[in-house]
């Protein structure tokens, strides 16, 4: 991300990319306006993120990639702390390493630092 001057400047475009098809675009957008965005922002993408960190509504990829974005938000995603950590699912098509190993890590961390 390159701070909040340009997501601000970029602020259509990146509204627009919550809703494009692939996840890690919508994770992205999301991400830069979690972090850089208002308050309000914040909120608005939260539904978004813990949607995709649920490995069995994305995959474990898109997954992984959503509870990193959530911890990048720190405190702003602490009135979701019970919906990510109740984010569960597991992506049986994932290798046993992501499945087993980091989505549960990215879990217990955010579940110690929120």
């Amino acid at each position: 991300m390159r701070g909040k001057d340009e997501v601000s400047k970029h602020l259509p475009e990146l509204r627009t990319g919550l809703k494009d098809e692939s996840p890690h675009v919508r994770i992205a957008a999301a991400e830069a306006l979690g972090v850089h965005g208002t308050d309000a922002d914040a909120q608005a993408v939260m539904p978004l993120l813990v949607d995709l960190a649920d490995a069995t509504k994305s995959n474990a990829y898109a997954s992984i990639h959503a509870l990193n974005a959530i911890s990048a938000m720190g405190k702003k995603a602490l009135p979701w702390k019970a919906r990510i950590l109740a984010s569960t699912g597991v992506d049986g098509k994932a290798p046993e390493r992501v499945r087993t190993e980091y989505g549960p890590k990215l879990l217990k961390r955010l579940g110690e630092v929120l």
